[in-house]
């Protein structure tokens, strides 16, 4: 079983304060890669409040990141959500 607290924790203190979309598969563990990230963004489905640059670039703030992923990972392994 998933220990949420423990990997929130531990994401808290790895991940800098923006990550950058192209380099979400080495911060999450190639668990996403960028172009995934796209698609869900694309949909509504991304991380909340991308940071947008003028040259195209998207960055994640770190605590939306976090809570994004602990929700995936919740929601893979029948956890109830704690926001819900």
């Amino acid at each position: 079983m998933v220990n949420i607290a423990k990997l929130r924790a531990d994401l808290e203190a790895a991940l800098p304060p923006i990550v950058a979309r192209r380099k979400i598969d080495y911060y999450l563990g190639g668990l996403y890669k960028g172009e995934t990230m796209a698609v869900y963004d694309s949909q509504g489905k991304g991380i909340k409040d991308p940071v947008r640059m003028a040259d195209g670039k998207v960055g994640y703030l770190k605590d939306n990141l976090i809570d994004w992923f602990i929700s995936k990972v919740e929601a893979a392994n029948g956890i109830p959500n704690e926001n819900s």
